[in-house]
C-alpha cells in the first residue's frame, strides 16, 4: 500500500530493535518510511535534528529507501507523489542547506565516510528530480564540497596505508582507501549533461580517473562479485559513472586541445556557459602536481599514483570494439620507453602489460632495504632507468626512489625535486674502516656532481634512526673517470660500489668531514 505500514508501527514493534541502536534512533529510523507523500519531509527532520546515525549501512538503505520510492502518479506533474516536494525550489534548497551543515560536522573525520556517502546520494537524487535552475546549481555546488571533503580523505588513507608495516591493518586501510575511492566517484553520478560540462574542468576528470585507480588497485576479487552489500551499491554506481563518462573522457583525453591548460579551461567555460553552470565551475589553477605536464588530466592522474612517470606521446584510444583503452608510451630515457594502457571503463592501469605489484621478497629481505624502509610494504611500477628494475609508484619524504639487485647489493637510487639523484653506498664497504657507529648506524648515499668530463662524487653519511633525513656529515670520493666503462647517466657509477675501490688510505686522506 502506498502510505507503507501504520504511523504506530514504530512503537508497537519496538522489541525488532536491534541491539545496536537505541529506542529513540529505532523509533526515529523506521518513522522515515511513514507516509508517502512526506518522506523527503522526514528525510529533512533527520538532517536538522538527528536521531539516527548515518554512518550506519542500515540508515543509508532506509534512505535510499525512502527517496527511491515514488509513490502513485500525480496529477498535472511529471513527479510522482513521493518527490511532489522537491517540485518546491524553497523545500530543495533547505534541504541542500542541511546537507551542507551535516557535511561540515563529519568532515574532518574520515571514519564517518558512509555518512558523506549518504549525503551524496540524497543531492544526486534532488538534482535528478528538480526542474529549477536554482536548485542544480545548489546541488552542483554541494557535490564539490563533498568531492573534495572525499578526495582530502583518500589522500589522508591512501598515505597511511602505504607506510603501513603491520599486514593486518594494511589490508584494513587499503579497504577503506576503496571504500572512499568510490564515495568520490559518487559525486560523478549526475545526468550526462551536467557530466559533461564536469569532465572538461582538468581538476575534476583528474579526481575522477585517480580515484577509478585507487579503486580498481584496492578492491579486492570478491569485493566484486559480492551482491547485496553497501559496497556492491557502490560498486554498481562506480561502473555506470564510468560508463557514461567514458566517451567525454575519452574525447578530452585524446584531443589536441588537452594538451594545453589555458584552452581546455576556456572550453570549460563556453560549455557551462551555455548550460547555465558557469558559476559553479571557478577553479583554482591546476597546478596540483603536473611538474611540467602538458595539462592532460589522464597524465596528471597518473603522476599522483606513479611518480616516475614521465609523460611522452600523446594518448590514443584503441581501434574498436577496444577503444576504451587509452595507450601512449612513457619519455625515452636511455634509449628506451615503456608501454602505458588505461582502461576507462575499470580504472586499471597497466605499464608493459602489468599491473601494480609488490616487490619481489629477495628485495624485502635485504638488510639494505630493511634500513630505509623498515618493515613497510612497497608498491612498484617497471622502471627505464638503466641498472633500476622498478620504480617506487609513490614518492618517499619527496623523492623518486628506483631499484635494482646487482648481485649481492640492492641498488637504490633516489631523485629529489630539484633533480640531484643519490645512489646509496653498500655500508659494507666501510667495515674496518670507519667506526661502527658510522657503518651500523648510518646510511650512506653518493651524489654525483657534474663538472665537465670528471665528476665529483660527493656522498652523505644519515642516522639510520632517521632513514631519509638530513645527512650528519659528507665525504668526498676520488675523481672517477666519466669516460670509463662503468661510468653511468651524467658521469656517475652505473654501480656505486665501482665508486669506492677505497684502500684504507685512500678513505683516510679523503675523510670524513662532520657538519657543524
Amino acid at each position: 500500500m502506498p502510505e507503507g505500514q501504520p504511523p504506530n508501527v514504530a512503537i508497537s514493534n519496538q522489541h525488532e530493535k536491534p541491539d545496536d541502536f537505541s529506542l529513540p534512533e529505532f523509533r526515529a529510523l523506521v518513522s522515515v518510511l511513514l507516509g508517502h507523500r512526506i518522506q523527503w519531509q522526514n528525510i529533512l527532520v533527520e538532517l536538522a535534528i538527528p536521531y539516527v546515525d548515518f554512518r550506519k549501512d542500515e540508515t543509508s538503505l532506509v534512505l535510499f529507501q525512502a527517496m527511491y520510492q515514488a509513490g502513485p502518479p500525480s496529477e498535472g506533474s511529471a513527479l510522482r507523489q513521493g518527490n511532489h516536494a522537491l517540485d518546491d525550489a524553497g523545500f530543495s534548497h533547505e534541504l541542500l542547506h542541511r546537507l551542507r551543515e551535516a557535511a561540515g560536522r563529519i568532515k574532518q573525520n574520515w571514519e564517518s565516510s558512509q555518512a558523506l556517502f549518504s549525503f551524496i546520494c540524497v543531492a544526486t537524487r534532488v538534482l535528478s528530480l528538480s526542474s529549477d535552475t536554482d536548485v542544480h546549481e545548489a546541488c552542483l555546488r554541494f557535490l564539490l564540497e563533498t568531492r573534495r571533503i572525499a578526495f582530502g580523505w583518500l589522500k589522508q588513507v591512501r598515505a597511511e596505508a602505504q607506510s603501513a608495516t603491520e599486514e593486518g591493518f594494511r589490508l584494513e586501510l587499503l579497504g577503506k582507501t576503496a571504500e572512499i575511492a568510490l564515495i568520490c566517484i559518487a559525486s560523478f553520478g549526475i545526468d550526462e549533461h551536467h557530466l559533461q560540462v564536469l569532465l572538461n574542468s582538468p581538476e575534476d576528470a583528474s579526481t575522477l580517473i585517480q580515484c577509478s585507480i585507487s579503486a580498481q588497485e584496492c578492491l579486492r576479487p570478491e569485493d566484486l562479485e559480492t551482491r547485496g552489500s553497501l559496497l556492491s551499491l557502490m560498486i554498481f554506481r562506480w561502473k555506470r559513472v564510468c560508463h557514461r563518462a567514458s566517451p567525454v573522457l575519452s574525447q578530452v583525453l585524446t584531443s589536441a586541445e588537452s594538451r594545453t591548460v589555458h584552452r581546455k579551461k576556456e572550453s570549460t567555460q563556453e560549455m557551462a556557459t551555455h548550460s547555465g553552470d558557469a558559476s559553479i565551475l571557478k577553479k583554482e589553477e591546476f597546478t596540483q602536481g603536473m611538474g611540467g605536464h602538458s595539462g592532460n588530466a589522464l597524465d596528471d592522474a597518473i603522476l599522483q599514483s606513479w611518480s616516475e612517470y614521465h609523460k611522452g606521446s600523446q594518448w590514443r584510444p584503441r581501434s574498436k570494439p577496444m577503444q576504451h583503452w587509452l595507450e601512449t608510451e612513457t619519455a625515452t630515457i636511455q634509449g628506451s620507453s615503456l608501454d602505458v594502457n588505461f582502461n576507462l571503463l575499470t580504472g586499471e592501469l597497466l605499464v608493459n602489460g602489468l599491473p601494480l605489484s609488490r616487490l619481489p621478497p629477495e628485495y624485502e629481505r635485504h638488510p639494505t632495504y630493511r634500513r630505509l624502509f623498515s618493515n613497510t610494504i612497497l608498491y612498484v611500477m617497471p622502471s627505464n632507468m638503466p641498472g633500476m628494475q622498478f620504480g617506487l609508484k609513490s614518492k618517499v619524504a619527496g623523492y623518486t626512489v628506483c631499484l635494482g639487485m646487482q648481485i649481492q647489493d640492492l641498488v637504490i637510487s633516489a631523485c629529489g625535486e630539484n633533480g640531484v639523484t643519490f645512489q646509496i653506498v653498500p655500508a659494507r664497504l666501510f667495515e674496518s674502516l670507519l667506526p661502527e657507529s658510522l657503518v651500523q648506524g648510518c646510511t650512506h648515499w653518493i651524489s654525483g656532481l657534474c663538472r665537465g668530463q670528471n665528476p665529483e662524487l660527493v656522498g652523505s653519511f644519515a642516522r639510520a634512526s632517521g632513514r631519509w633525513s638530513r645527512a650528519v656529515g659528507t665525504y668526498r670520493a676520488p675523481p672517477f673517470n666519466a669516460d670509463s666503462k662503468e661510468a653511468g647517466p651524467c658521469g656517475r657509477p652505473r654501480n656505486p660500489s665501482n665508486a669506492f675501490p677505497l684502500s684504507k688510505k685512500a678513505l683516510l686522506l679523503t675523510g670524513f668531514v662532520r657538519k657543524r
